[in-house]
C-alpha cells in the first residue's frame, strides 16, 4: 500500500501494484497496473497486458494484451515486443502471421530482448520462413543463453547431438564475437520475408473498464515460443 500523505505517482501505483500480485490480489494489481498504464507508464502498460494475457484479476482477452503490449512496445519495452510477436504467430488475437511475428522477435532482439533471440532460433530450427538449419539455431540460442535467457540451454540441449563437436566450437567462436550488427545483417537478408511492417499486425481494442464486459478469449494453441512471465515456457528473466 502506498503510504498515506504520499501523492501517487505511476511508480508507486506500479510498486503497489507488483506487491498486491505477489499476495495473490490479482483484482487489486489489475486496477493498479491500469491506472499506472493509462498516464503512459510502460512497466505498468507491459504488466497489464500479462494479465489480460494470463487472465489474471481480469478475464483473459489477447486483444486487449496486445494493446497494452502495444502501447508499450512504443514506448521502446523489448519484452512487450517480444510477446507481441508470441501473440501474433499464435493468431491470439490477432489473424496469425508468421512474418510479422518475426518482425516483432528481430525488433524486440534489437532492443534487448534475449528471449526474442530464441524465438529466432526457432525459426531456424523448424523452417519456418528460412531454411531449416540447426546449427543457425544454435546460434541464437546459444547468443540468448549468454545474454540472460536461461530457457534458451534447453533448447541448446536438444540440437547438441545433431551437430559435430568442430561446428559447435565454431558456434561458440561466433557467439564471442557477436557485436549488435549481425542483427542488422539478419534483418536486411530477411528484409524480402519480413514484407509489412511489425506496427500493422495490432488492431484497436477498446480499453476495458469496471462495468465494461470483456470479449471472450481465443484459444491458445501449444507454444514453440517463449514468451516473457508465462509460466513453464521460460525459467530464466530477460534483460
Amino acid at each position: 500500500m502506498a503510504l498515506a500523505g504520499c501523492a501517487e505517482t505511476p511508480r508507486s501505483l506500479y510498486v503497489d501494484a507488483n506487491l498486491a500480485a505477489l499476495d495473490g490480489d490479482y483484482a487489486r494489481a489489475f486496477s493498479l497496473f491500469q491506472k499506472a498504464a493509462e498516464t503512459g507508464h510502460a512497466d505498468s502498460q507491459f504488466k497489464l497486458a500479462l494479465q489480460y494475457q494470463r487472465g489474471e484479476g481480469v478475464r483473459r482477452n489477447y486483444s486487449f494484451a496486445l494493446h497494452w503490449y502495444f502501447r508499450a512496445a512504443e514506448k521502446g519495452h523489448p519484452i512487450a515486443m517480444n510477446n507481441i510477436g508470441v501473440l501474433v504467430d499464435h493468431g491470439n488475437g490477432v489473424r496469425a502471421n508468421n512474418a510479422q511475428a518475426l518482425g516483432w522477435f528481430l525488433r524486440a532482439a534489437s532492443s534487448g530482448s534475449a528471449t526474442a533471440l530464441t524465438n529466432i532460433g526457432n525459426y531456424y530450427r523448424e523452417g519456418v520462413l528460412v531454411a531449416r538449419d540447426p546449427t543457425e539455431a544454435y546460434f541464437w540460442y546459444a547468443m540468448s543463453y549468454k545474454l540472460g535467457f536461461d530457457g534458451a540451454l534447453a533448447e541448446m540441449g536438444k540440437l547438441k547431438p545433431l551437430l559435430k563437436k568442430s561446428g559447435i566450437e565454431d558456434i561458440e567462436r561466433r557467439v564471442e564475437a557477436y557485436r549488435p550488427s549481425v542483427l542488422d545483417d539478419l534483418k536486411s537478408k530477411l528484409k524480402s520475408i519480413i514484407k509489412d511492417s511489425p506496427d500493422l499486425v495490432v488492431p484497436s481494442a477498446q480499453i476495458w473498464t469496471p462495468g465494461t464486459m470483456n470479449l471472450v478469449a481465443f484459444e491458445s494453441r501449444p507454444s514453440k515460443f517463449h514468451i516473457w512471465g508465462q509460466p513453464n515456457l521460460e525459467t530464466g528473466h530477460d534483460h
